[in-house]
């Protein structure tokens, strides 16, 4: 069933409410590649961590930078948040822009959502910057990246 996961496969275990991933890493995945308009750039090519060798691009690569438990004067709650750096990859920065606005529209206008077991409550953009790398190929061509780095605020197994 979860066969278009790819890398993201193994992250939810055997899934939660209707079979679907419980993790917040598979939620994202699926949070972005069931957007129309984010999958009409990228297909599936969502990446976690970094990309792998020879990538196809345009890309996306999702970095889970940290996660911080909500806590009130009774203890903690079961409200986390998570700071995810969301990279739009390609040879072309038009395309790369491109992709980013799609990344940024789908996570600034969701929340609230459910995705699996996991519940969106809300996210914002902390930051957006260009970190283009330079070529290896010998060649003057640029790989651009715009990184979104976003908080995510969540609840997993409502």
């Amino acid at each position: 069933m979860f066969g278009s996961l790819g890398l993201f496969g193994g992250l939810g275990g055997e899934g939660g409410v209707g079979g679907w991933p419980e993790s917040i890493r598979a939620s994202l995945y699926n949070w972005l590649a069931n957007d129309a308009d984010v999958a009409s750039l990228v297909d599936d090519r969502i990446h976690p961590g970094g990309l792998p060798q020879d990538p196809v691009y345009p890309c996306i690569s999702v970095v889970v930078a940290g996660r911080f438990d909500t806590q009130d004067f009774d203890g903690t709650t079961d409200l986390s948040t998570i700071r995810v750096r969301i990279s739009a990859w390609s040879p072309r920065l038009i395309d790369a822009e491109r992709l980013a606005n799609a990344i940024r529209a789908t996570i600034l206008q969701s929340p609230p959502l459910q995705v699996g077991d996991v519940r969106i409550a809300n996210a914002s953009l902390e930051n957006e910057f260009d970190l283009p790398e330079k070529p290896q190929s010998g060649d003057d061509e640029y790989l651009h990246q715009v990184i979104g780095d976003y908080r995510i605020w969540f609840r997993a197994n409502p």
